[in-house]
């Protein structure tokens, strides 16, 4: 049995959608193709909210009365750190999801499917400064950390990606307006815009931009993508640096079999695949990864053998090269993937090829 909790409802929940549909459909295919070291899969799934004691409900829950012996791709970045001080002590493991975070990479029970933060913050904007625009103004969400931690990353990496930060706004995903920000970077000569938000703010703002005869080129981070934005014509050319592999790709098998479940299983969920739908697919396919130690009576502590026996494995291309280690930090190849939205569809930029430092 394994569980997954995620921000599936609220402000967040059109980002996170494709993700639980990618999921259900990884437990399909997984089962259809021999389950966990011959177990089935099974899955209880949880919504918190973005709500911390919401989260420690569902987390205690699914491991003292569901019996889960982990978690599997669980998109919490309002709140998934409130769990964690439990899950350490009942020692299960929660492997992949939505890695926004640095606890992600600070502790030994989680075990992220993809790159760190600034890694692929820092690919989006060498791809901006390869387009010839240096100068950027960055507008970074108040309603989690994680926002922030982003937009400080690009300010720390800012020389060596080759631009300059001249602005920097906080904004709410939920706020009416983004003129004042958009006339503040103009003003600042930002020639693009790195947005730190949900996918409708990403449209709201680069619409209100447009208004006032602004209109840079725009970056952001795969995780907040949503469907939406491929029809929003002041978005062509929208960058973003993913940390998991493109979910249009299809040039390594274990990528053709992401798309082939979700045609089989979900022929209707097509148009609503997203970063996170890839993230949580690497996910699965990371505990397929670590199963190999499964038992007649498969425990949490066999799949932490599994996993901490993982070396350099990029799950048929799905993911950076992941090495874990026993009851330590995870080691996670410094790789990302740039993608480009292109006349309301989106391209890898380097055909397939991920970008590793």
């Amino acid at each position: 049995m394994l569980g997954n909790v995620g921000n599936y409802d609220g402000i967040l929940a059109p980002i996170f959608a494709g993700a639980l549909t990618s999921l259900q459909a990884w437990v399909k295919w997984t089962n259809a193709h021999g389950g966990l070291n011959c177990h089935p899969v099974s899955l209880v799934s949880a919504d918190d909210g973005g709500d911390p004691s919401t989260n420690i409900t569902e987390t205690e829950q699914m491991v003292e009365q569901d019996h889960v012996i982990a978690f599997v791709g669980d998109m919490v970045p309002l709140d998934g750190n409130a769990s964690l001080s439990y899950l350490e002590s009942v020692h299960v493991p929660v492997i992949g999801g939505d890695a926004s975070s640095s606890y992600w990479y600070d502790s030994p029970v989680l075990f992220p499917e993809g790159s760190e933060v600034q890694v692929s913050t820092d690919g989006a904007a060498r791809e901006s400064a390869h387009e010839g625009h240096t100068k950027v103004a960055v507008f970074y969400c108040l309603e989690d950390p994680f926002c922030e931690a982003y937009y400080e990353s690009l300010q720390s990496d800012a020389t060596s990606d080759g631009v300059q930060v001249v602005y920097a706004g906080e904004v709410s995903l939920v706020q009416p307006s983004f003129t004042a920000e958009c006339l503040a970077a103009q003003q600042a000569g930002a020639t693009s815009v790195f947005e730190v938000l949900d996918g409708s703010s990403d449209a709201r703002a680069a619409q209100d931009c447009s208004v006032q005869g602004f209109n840079p080129l725009y970056f952001t981070i795969s995780i907040g993508v949503t469907p939406a934005i491929q029809q929003v014509p002041q978005l062509n050319g929208l960058l973003l640096g993913a940390n998991d592999f493109p979910w249009i790709d299809n040039y390594t098998p274990a990528q053709q079999e992401f798309h082939q479940a979700l045609a089989q299983y979900d022929p209707g969920a097509a148009s609503s695949i997203v970063g996170s739908s890839a993230s949580a697919w690497a996910s699965g396919e990371l505990v397929v990864a670590a199963s190999k130690y499964l038992g007649t009576q498969p425990t949490s502590s066999q799949l932490f053998e599994g996993l901490w026996s993982i070396k350099g494995d990029t799950l048929g291309g799905l993911a950076p090269p992941l090495t874990f280690t026993e009851n330590g930090y995870p080691s996670i190849g410094k790789c990302y993937w740039v993608m480009k939205l292109q006349n309301g569809n989106w391209i890898d930029v380097d055909h397939g090829q991920a970008v590793c430092e």
